[in-house]
């Protein structure tokens, strides 16, 4: 009996464990560890959306016309896709030199890892002090969010 508790225990440990996001709003953002910036490295010190991609994902890739909006609509909000794929693929699926947002390559898995990403489309929502406001399902995260802590 006393084994069958123990087992139980422990696999609940390890679900909770590796389910578990890290992050936690309010708390610091985790350093973004990027190998390569296939673009423009981002701005310190501001607003910043950080949106987790991969290219062979039907919603990450509809997400960029979204990222493009708000980086039309919120000047003021520092974009940053990241992504585990090598730097041709980034090029031929994002075209960077067209986004007004910075691609960066993570360093082997480093940033996914710091931020707990299980699925993508994935966001991060920053403020301009390094916290963590919001994250989640990049689908579920709504304009007024953005425009607040914009103010």
């Amino acid at each position: 009996m006393k084994k069958l508790i123990l087992t139980a225990i422990l696999a609940v440990a390890a679900i909770a464990s590796s389910s578990g996001q890290k992050l936690m709003i309010g708390e610091k953002a985790p350093e973004l560890k990027i190998k390569e910036w296939v673009n423009q490295s981002p701005s310190q010190g501001t607003v910043r959306l950080i949106e987790f991609f991969h290219s062979t994902d039907d919603q990450s890739r509809e997400r960029l016309s979204v990222l493009d909006n708000y980086a039309s609509t919120y000047l003021n909000l520092t974009i940053v896709l990241v992504t585990r794929e090598d730097k041709a693929t980034v090029e031929q699926a994002v075209t960077p030199s067209s986004r007004p947002f910075s691609v960066g390559i993570d360093d082997g898995g480093k940033t996914f890892s710091a931020y707990s990403v299980q699925y993508i489309p994935f966001s991060v929502l920053v403020d301009d002090k390094g916290k963590v406001i919001w994250f989640g399902n990049s689908s579920g995260l709504k304009e007024t969010t953005i425009s607040n802590v914009l103010k």
